[in-house]
């Protein structure tokens, strides 16, 4: 109901503005008119006064040519040798050169008439045509009603104030409804400024491509890598690895078990050799103060000590090599940890960076790497296709890559909606009905089309062949679909078109009719 009490509203003041401007162009046509009349007057005079100058100025040659008569000289006119009553000249008739610029003057002025006469013919033209579309609107505005005079204005200043009333009520959605129609206009007006921007996209897409390469040619570059450092990993995985890991920590706390309890046996031994050296300096304090009768005693004593303390020597010697060696497989132990660790970083980043290029990584959007190369040419045969459906759909529809999935959990990066300008919405293409889905098919076809020819240098997509599709659109899509086909066919380019649609078969003046004949075979004939 806002929208019917709108559109009446609009209606009665459209009506009222074209009644204004009608006035207006009246009044303009008047004094065109006026204007007309007063240099046709003006012209009409100078004609006069020509008309009447050029009698004198004729008059007056009768006595120009009497000053050259002579008695007995034949006249040059009427031969006679007897001039009675000669032409005397006038004091009042013009020369040459004024009688000219007078007619020269007269025919500026006529030609002005002439000018501001067809000035007049073609406001009035434009008057008429005016005030038969100021009739055709009252007679739609005011059904059965034929005012005279003032009648019309006051009648439609009437029924405008009763509809502005009942408008009132409803402001808000009329706002609204205004409010979505000015964004509509806004988009429209903003087209050229879309234009140009593309073309500065178009420049920073070539940058990208470039960006693109670069970018592919380093990905390359650390897949290799990443061969090459999967190749020198000493495991085959994290598992083995940490059990490998495990062990050596097993083996290094065994080895520092041992080399702890060989310090001690080493100490233990050390301060046993430190006894017995001072129980053999007290022994040999003792033997040189022992009788002579003990000394085979104190020999074998002293043999018995020397071979003890050689024991201990030896076992200190095994004590330190042990020790030797359990110091380097530490060292070395701890070696591998580091290197362990390393590796264990390196093998995380890797990871993540293979999870990002085949799409699966958890919580972001599981887009391959050749995903994310295809997003970027889809976008621009996006922005090609949309120029053509723009139109096709009477600005529309424009189609759009959905930029963020629905579900992180699957695969994404190629999806497609559409916004539909009319009410500002976006949805999924799949919503689109037949015809309109046919007509996105032939813009991106033909979006592809474009882009395929600009990317690949040299590259030129000179034939276009349509099967079918075309019985799905309304009047208006199929006159917009042709006007697109036939845009492309102005060049260089063949587009072929197979259909059943009659409407389509009278647009296009080539054509290779196929028809069924009785026999069961068919009959080709082409028309040019």
């Amino acid at each position: 109901e806002a929208e019917r009490e709108g559109a009446r509203v609009r209606e009665l003041e459209a009506w009222q503005k074209s009644a204004d401007a009608l006035t207006l162009e009246e009044k303009r046509l008047q004094a065109a008119r006026d204007t007309y009349l007063a240099a046709a007057d003006a012209a009409r005079q100078t004609r006069q006064t020509y008309e009447t100058q050029h009698r004198l100025f004729l008059d007056e040659q009768a006595g120009v040519l009497a000053q050259t008569l002579a008695a007995g000289e034949p006249c040059p006119v009427c031969g006679s040798r007897e001039h009675p009553a000669p032409a005397p000249l006038s004091a009042h008739a013009p020369d040459r050169a004024a009688l000219d610029a007078l007619r020269l003057r007269a025919e500026r002025l006529e030609g002005e008439a002439a000018e501001k006469s067809a000035r007049a013919a073609t406001l009035a033209g434009a008057v008429e045509e005016a005030r038969r579309g100021v009739e055709d609107q009252a007679a739609r505005l005011f059904p059965g009603e034929q005012p005279a005079g003032q009648a019309l204005p006051m009648r439609a200043a009437d029924l405008l104030a009763v509809a502005r009333g009942r408008n009132a009520a409803l402001t808000a959605d009329a706002a609204k409804a205004r409010a979505d129609a000015q964004r509509a206009r806004d988009i429209r007006e903003g087209i050229p400024r879309a234009e140009a921007k593309l073309t500065e996209q178009e420049t920073i897409r070539r940058a990208a491509e470039a960006l693109a390469v670069q970018k592919t040619t380093e990905a390359e570059a650390l897949a290799a890598q990443c061969a090459q450092e999967r190749a020198l990993l000493l495991y085959d995985g994290r598992a083995a690895a940490e059990a490998a890991l495990r062990a050596l920590e097993a083996r290094r706390d065994a080895w520092d078990k041992a080399l702890t309890d060989a310090q001690a046996a080493f100490d233990e031994a050390r301060e046993g050799v430190r006894q017995r050296q001072a129980a053999l300096e007290t022994l040999r304090g003792q033997l040189t103060e022992a009788p002579a009768a003990e000394l085979p005693a104190l020999t074998a004593q002293k043999a018995e000590g020397e071979a003890a303390r050689a024991a201990l020597l030896s076992d200190r010697q095994t004590v330190a090599e042990r020790r030797n060696g359990n110091q380097s497989a530490m060292e070395a132990l701890s070696d591998h940890d580091r290197k362990a660790g390393q590796l264990e970083k390196r093998r995380a980043w890797l990871s993540t960076l293979a999870q990002t290029v085949n799409g699966e990584l958890r919580g972001r959007e599981r887009i391959l790497l050749e995903t994310y190369v295809q997003t970027t040419y889809l976008d621009r045969v996006l922005a090609r296709a949309n120029t053509r459906l723009m139109r096709m759909s009477g600005g529309q529809y424009e189609l759009t890559r959905r930029a963020a999935p629905g579900d992180l959990r699957s695969r994404s990066g190629l999806e497609l909606d559409v916004i539909d300008h009319y009410n500002g919405s976006e949805r999924d293409v799949k919503t689109l009905s037949g015809g309109e889905q046919f007509k996105a098919s032939l813009a991106l076809a033909l979006g592809m089309s474009d882009e395929v020819q600009s990317s690949a240098g040299g590259v030129r997509l000179d034939t276009l062949l349509i099967d079918e599709g075309f019985g799905t659109l309304d009047e208006d899509s199929l006159t917009a679909a042709i006007d697109v086909l036939a845009s492309l066919s102005e060049g260089n380019r063949l587009v072929g078109v197979i259909s059943h649609v009659q409407q389509l078969k009278d647009r296009i003046d080539r054509q290779i009719v196929v028809t069924k004949t009785r026999a069961g075979g068919s009959r080709v004939e082409i028309r040019v």
